[in-house]
């Protein structure tokens, strides 16, 4: 028997007939796109899942502490959130740079984000501050925002025409944040032909981060060349969450 699905408060948003914003279960914000049904970040936390699924176990933080820059690269930039959070965890660390890329092929409206109050998480200062202006041409165009620790450049584009659009790009990124809508609803997202690419993008010891742990994903991923393991997934939230490795090609054991 399925667990009922408690209620939570949405309510619409000006100028939108495509979301709906949602108060998820630790208080925070998120979006439910209203053609799909699909949520942009877990409706049991929007902000403990992004914590837990791409800060915490890309160690982001220990990263930039030990590296003069991180690469990032992101499918699905959706809310800013993730952005938002990472960005803030360089500024506060002070140390390594953070250059951020990611691709979204349907930018939400300003309103739509706006709705989310981000201003509001203190984890998102003060990227927030930083950034939030900048962020209101997203669904105009595509960006490059540059600050002294922070650089980030979104493209208008789904991940396909991106990847030919860098096919010589190689071993280049730390992490990739693997943040698209379900396997139901974007498959083509989850497939091993996307994974390859993406593998390819990443440093050997790279790790690519997702929440999706579906015994198909975790398949898919091993044929990709990606070693996996799951962890602990926000409290309040899925039991479990993924990590995806890209292993050292002399097969030595190490890590990020």
């Amino acid at each position: 028997m399925k667990p009922v699905r408690p209620e939570r408060t949405t309510f619409p948003i000006a100028n939108s007939s495509r979301h709906e914003c949602v108060v998820t279960d630790d208080g925070t914000r998120t979006l439910r796109d209203l053609t799909t049904g699909d949520t942009f970040h877990s409706e049991s936390g929007a902000l403990a899942e992004s914590l837990k699924v791409f800060i915490e176990n890309g160690e982001l933080e220990e990263l930039l502490s030990s590296r003069q820059e991180v690469q990032v690269f992101e499918t699905g930039f959706g809310t800013g959130l993730n952005f938002f959070l990472a960005a803030s965890t360089a500024l506060l660390t002070q140390s390594g740079s953070l250059f951020y890329d990611a691709v979204e092929p349907y930018p939400i409206s300003t309103e739509a984000w706006r709705s989310l109050e981000y201003s509001k998480i203190e984890h998102c200062q003060p990227g927030y501050r930083q950034f939030a202006d900048s962020m209101d041409l997203y669904s105009a165009r595509d960006l490059k925002i540059v600050s002294d620790l922070v650089e980030l450049k979104l493209f208008h584009r789904d991940l396909e025409s991106h990847f030919r659009s860098i096919s010589n790009r190689q071993d280049s990124y730390d992490l990739v944040f693997h943040d698209p809508f379900s396997p139901e609803s974007v498959p083509e997202l989850w497939e091993v032909a996307t994974f390859q690419k993406l593998f390819k993008i990443l440093k050997p010891g790279g790790r690519l981060l997702t929440y999706c742990v579906k015994s198909k994903v975790q398949k898919t991923l091993l044929e990709a060349g990606f070693e996996i393991r799951k962890t602990k997934g926000p409290a309040g939230g899925k039991r479990e969450v993924l990590i995806a490795i890209k292993p050292f090609k002399n097969a030595e054991a190490s890590s990020l």
